[in-house]
């Protein structure tokens, strides 16, 4: 028994467990506080272990900045006084919505440095991984459609499903459970209406086939080309299927085509415009603190960018330049030195959160299911023996 409760299992299953509110016990209960405190716990210790590392990755350097520009504003968050403020929401979500999303990736580079977690172990975590973004999936359903006359509801956990797409690149050894895994993601994410989500999911789903494809030798390349095609006219099906009996994914559509985006395309000049006119110098550098979008409009920005300049000023869009350009620039070195599986890895996830951050809000909204793979395969970049496990040519 002990063997299966290991660090990365027992790290792993709280996540996981803590993402069955709803489904398997009251949201916001007792049991969901205990589990995020546990979680919480845990992921400090790992930042700390990660830091005592001589060497760290470029990209593990830029979370660091986030994490901690994000938990001071959080921290600050706090003691705020909100009189005044548009709208007020709970002080310690702030917090916990970014640290939540970027301590992962300190914990799985940990792991993945001292070998505690491989290809293997990710292979089996997939099916685990998979059942809690379906039961998010349709407890978030069901809760959308309580809010709504229609039948059909948008379901912002599309965004939660997609983010399942780097761990199909570890289901390799079995490309019928891996295309099986990327049809129900594809289903799952066209289900859930939103259209970022699908967008994103059109894109991945191109691409990793691409990649499959051309990477593949012998046997292997006329299995996936076989397997791709399947794919896609499986998705095509699911694809018309849906558009021909859902008249809320015609509407969406329709609203696509007029360039309707959801009242976006007049918030944002708004928010700059707010932000530019009326910051002082200080604003100007560090924005107007945690959730100054709530404090100033009354609703965030709902993009990654506008909400980083007008809670943390150019400082924080500075981190968040930071942050990026290093991903973008490991997923290039990757390319270059042909570390084909590391960088399908890093492209999917770059694939699905930097087109997430132009429409949506990114950085606190990242799963485990992506930033353990992203971890890895930052860790692959470093240990020569883990991009071997990944059977890097």
């Amino acid at each position: 028994m002990n063997r299966y409760l290991t660090q990365e299992n027992t790290y792993t299953i709280i996540w996981c467990l803590y993402y069955f509110q709803g489904s398997l016990y009251a949201e916001g209960s007792p049991i969901s506080q205990a589990l995020l405190a546990l979680f919480f716990i845990m992921s400090i210790y790992y930042v700390v272990k990660v830091l005592q590392m001589p060497y760290k990755n470029k990209v593990i350097k830029a979370f660091l900045y986030l994490a901690l520009m994000f938990g001071f504003y959080g921290l600050l968050r706090l003691s705020a006084d909100t009189s005044g403020w548009k709208y007020v929401n709970a002080a310690t979500d702030y917090f916990k919505e970014y640290e939540l999303s970027i301590l992962p990736v300190f914990a799985f580079y940990y792991f993945s440095v001292t070998r505690r977690v491989d290809s293997q172990w990710f292979y089996y975590m997939a099916f685990l991984f998979l059942i809690t973004a379906c039961a998010s999936f349709f407890y978030q359903e069901a809760q959308a459609l309580l809010l709504t006359w229609r039948d059909e509801a948008t379901n912002n956990a599309g965004y939660f499903v997609l983010s399942l797409m780097p761990i199909v690149v570890f289901l390799r050894k079995k490309p019928v459970v891996q295309y099986a895994f990327l049809i129900i993601i594809f289903y799952l994410v066209i289900s859930g209406m939103k259209r970022g989500a699908i967008f994103g999911a059109i894109i991945c789903c191109a691409f990793f086939l691409w990649e499959s494809c051309k990477s593949a030798k012998g046997a292997r390349k006329f299995l996936y080309i076989v397997l791709g095609i399947l794919a896609i006219i499986v998705g095509v099906m699911v694809f018309r299927y849906q558009l021909s009996t859902s008249d809320y994914m015609q509407l969406r559509i329709e609203q696509t085509e007029r360039g309707d985006m959801s009242a976006r395309e007049n918030m944002y000049p708004e928010y700059l415009g707010y932000y530019f006119s009326n910051a002082s110098i200080v604003e100007l550098l560090f924005g107007y603190g945690a959730d100054g979008t709530l404090k100033n409009m009354g609703d965030f920005a709902h993009q990654d960018w506008i909400e980083t300049i007008m809670n943390q000023g150019f400082l924080g869009v500075f981190l968040l330049l930071n942050y990026w350009m290093s991903i973008f620039y490991v997923t290039i070195k990757c390319f270059v030195k042909r570390y084909s599986n590391v960088a399908l890895i890093l492209s999917l996830f770059l694939i699905i959160y930097f087109m997430k951050s132009m429409v949506s809000m990114s950085i606190n909204g990242m799963t485990l299911f992506s930033t353990s793979a992203l971890a890895y395969a930052l860790a692959a970049m470093d240990n020569v023996c883990i991009r071997r496990d990944l059977n890097e040519k």
